[in-house]
Parts: structure tokens; sequence; C-alpha cells
């Protein structure tokens, strides 16, 4: 999956100029539930409070990755009360997220996010380059390595990202780790897509005034759709156990959330693991653990 968004999508839905954020959230309710099995763990990175994608979805275990700092178009400091049913990890994937157990999520997606990574490294330009700095791919990088690690073997990635034309080049940051594309062939001509009538743009500022982009920054301001998928064969890892005190990578749970949750789970058997290891270091099962489910431990969206 390799494409950007078009009018046609949906025909008559998204005309107005400031619906790309609509848009990302009808794409992903639309094609999330065709990688989301019954039961499945699913991921969504820098939900910030709203769980409109995520809450419809079949999933048996809902998380959220959000370092709730602020940053990325997101003005809140303190994790919401999403109520029972959520697990929220407040971390950014790829910087402080080693709290997450490897080989776990069966799908990890996000809307209106990925854009924000190196952001501010590349001076905010929304223009395309072949070479971008380096101070923007590290964290690219590191975050895509990072979703390969989460991800059960099979696991799919989807993310819609705004700013097409500057973030092409993520395509190479996910297939770096080893990710393959989830729809093979597909393909973007930059100037096609840059001068495509049928490309849905943001038009407007997002300022109170909602005054008219010019038509050159208009062309830069669509909206690119990326999934990937983990090769069924990837080898399964052992997760890194976080320290004692993990701090803003540390998971924690939604309030009111059952009192045995997962994470609780994941301790448990990370202190259990360690307790075996000081009584007897010759134990061929590790204390009967799976190693995947040993705990390991981007920027919040919504601009508008």
């Amino acid at each position: 999956m390799f494409r950007y968004a078009r009018l046609s999508d949906y025909p008559g839905e998204f005309a107005h100029p400031i619906l790309t954020k609509r848009y990302q959230e009808r794409f992903l309710a639309d094609w999330l539930p065709r990688y989301c099995p019954e039961g499945a763990r699913v991921l969504e990175v820098g939900a910030n409070e709203n769980t409109t994608v995520l809450s419809v979805l079949p999933a048996s275990e809902k998380w959220i990755a959000d370092p709730y700092s602020a940053v990325g178009g997101s003005l809140r400091r303190n994790v919401p009360d999403l109520g029972p049913g959520y697990h929220i990890a407040r971390c950014a994937v790829g910087e402080n997220s080693n709290a997450l157990p490897s080989d776990f999520f069966d799908l990890v997606f996000s809307s209106s996010v990925l854009e924000h990574i190196g952001q501010e490294a590349a001076g905010f330009d929304c223009r395309y380059t072949p070479t971008p700095p380096e101070g923007q791919e590290t964290p690219r990088n590191r975050f895509c390595e990072e979703v390969f690690r989460i991800l059960k073997p099979g696991g799919v990635t989807i993310h819609t990202i705004d700013h097409a034309v500057r973030n092409l080049t993520f395509d190479a940051n996910f297939r770096a780790p080893g990710f393959e594309p989830l729809l093979p062939g597909e393909s973007i001509d930059r100037g096609a897509m840059m001068d495509d009538a049928d490309a849905l743009r943001q038009t407007v500022t997002w300022t109170p005034a909602r005054d008219p982009l010019p038509p050159e920054k208009a062309r830069l301001h669509s909206v690119l759709i990326v999934g990937y998928r983990k090769p069924v064969n990837a080898p399964a890892r052992w997760a890194r156990i976080p320290a004692a005190t993990p701090a803003p990578g540390r998971v924690e749970t939604a309030r009111n959330a059952a009192p045995r949750t997962l994470v609780s789970r994941l301790v448990d058997r990370v202190s259990r693991t360690s307790a075996g290891r000081e009584a007897s270091s010759s134990s061929p099962s590790r204390d009967g653990l799976d190693p995947r489910r040993q705990a390991r431990g981007a920027p919040s969206r919504r601009q508008a």
C-alpha cells in the first residue's frame, strides 16, 4: 500500500478544504478491519484522546502509545480517562518505548502522526527532497524499526500521513528493517500527484480565519497512505526488559481498567523469570515463559 488520498475514493464526502483529517479517519475505518481479525491486539500510535477508529475495531486488546507531551499538534500533558478496555503506553515509539513487548501486536496504525517525526530537524519544510537531513531520518528509522519489533510476524502496519510530498521517503524508512509492501505494485508519480485535480488537499490554513493557502503550498498538502507487513518468517526476538523504574517509557493502563491487566501479567512474568534465574541457572524451560511475552519498554495527532 503506497498511494495518496483522492476525492474519488469517497465521492462527495470530502470536498470541503479542511476535511483531510476526516478523510483519514474514514479511510482507516474502511481498511483497518480487513487486517484486524477477531481477538487481535491493536496499537494506535499518537491517538491522543481520539479513539474514533480504534474503538470500533474487533480487537481483544486495544492499546495507545502516546507521550502526552503537548507536541505534534496536541496540547494534552496528562493521560486521558478513556475508561476500561484501553491500555495506554505513555511513550514515543522509537524513543522510549522499550516497555512494549516484542512480536506482540497484530496491527499498528496512526493518523496524522508520522509527518511530525523529525519535522523540526527539517525546519518544518513540506517540500520534497530526495536526500532528507539526518536529523529527520534518524528518528524515522528508529520508529520503523520499533514498529517492526513489536509486530507479530505477519502483522500489519498502516499509516495516513499529512504533507504527502515531503513524506514520500517514508517508504525507504519502512523497508529498511524488513517490511514488505502490504499491496505490492503500488507506486506514486510525484509530479502527477502534485498536479492531480483528484488529489485530496488541504487548501486553507488551520488558523480560525481559514485563510486560503497559495496554490503552490496547497499542492504540498495532500495525504499519503502507506501500509506494510512484517514477513511471516521474520525471526522472533527476546524483548528488552525495562529498568525497575522506566519512567516516561513505562506502560500505564487506562483508569478504571481491570486490575489484572496484560501489563501487570507481563511485569509478573519478568519478576518470576529473574527469580528463576537466581534459583537455578540450568532450567531448560526458562521458568516455562514465552519469551515474546516479556515486557520491553510519536508525537500526538489532531491538529484540528
